[in-house]
């Protein structure tokens, strides 16, 4: 009698086991097989940032369209690290394809916090990209380089970046276009902004000088213009432009990123 009721113990118990496998095993595909839009939903992202999105698996897929403020990025290949949630962060691999390059980074944020960091930042786009996403009156050209080992940001709070950067044969479209060739970026925390310091290396006019980035995403820079290799009309006239402006040939200038 004793045999038998402990067997059916076992079986009761093994049967409860099974069906707990299997409702664990169901519950894992389902999460698994979760469109993005789901997780989105879940975890919003701030009010700028709009993702157009297929019936991709929330762990790796494609966002067909990535949009901020309006602006359209491009395309977004993504992996997710969904054992990341366990110490209450998601990572994600992202590979950002706008078109005009490739930028490729590590992206962690915060599931208590909403604290956004982003690691080894590594990519090359066109300039063109900054004719849809800017709001310039000037269109710029050439092929500009990034290289951040990291960028944290909570809006309102701080947002730090570090690493460099490189502008390759930099024109801007000004009557008939004025070149600046290469100007390399070093970027790092200040406060709870981060400071850009930049100086060009050729060019008919040689730029040097800073932007500062604040918590709320407003832009400061002052740089300074002096004359280089063969300058054109146009650069004689923004060079004079800055020196009628502001002593020395410096330009100031302050807007908002956003």
């Amino acid at each position: 009698m004793g045999v038998d009721r402990r067997s059916g113990i076992r079986r009761v118990t093994g049967t409860a086991g099974a069906l707990l496998l299997l409702a664990f095993f169901y519950l894992l595909g389902l999460v698994v097989q979760m469109p993005m839009r789901v997780l989105v939903g879940l975890f919003p992202l701030p009010p700028e940032v709009r993702l157009e999105v297929g019936d991709d698996s929330a762990w790796a897929g494609t966002v067909e369209s990535v949009r901020v403020a309006g602006k359209n990025l491009g395309s977004l290949d993504y992996v997710i690290s969904p054992w990341k949630g366990l110490l209450g962060e998601m990572q994600y691999s992202v590979a950002l394809d706008t078109g005009a390059g490739r930028i490729d980074a590590i992206v962690n944020r915060s599931l208590w916090t909403g604290t956004v960091k982003l690691r080894n930042v590594r990519g090359e786009v066109n300039a063109a990209l900054f004719h849809d996403v800017l709001s310039a009156n000037a269109v710029t050209r050439g092929q500009v380089l990034v290289e951040l080992d990291s960028i944290a940001l909570r809006r309102g709070e701080y947002i730090h970046a570090e690493g460099r950067g490189e502008w390759r044969n930099l024109v801007v479209e000004l009557g008939g276009g004025i070149r600046f060739g290469s100007v390399d970026f070093e970027v790092r925390p200040e406060n709870a902004g981060t400071l850009v310091e930049l100086a060009s290396r050729d060019g008919e006019l040689l730029a040097a000088g800073s932007v500062f980035i604040d918590a709320e995403g407003g832009l400061e820079s002052r740089i300074e213009l002096r004359e280089g290799d063969a300058l054109t009309a146009a650069g004689r006239s923004l060079l004079n432009l800055a020196g009628a402006v502001d002593d020395g040939g410096i330009l100031k200038h302050a807007w908002q990123l956003f």
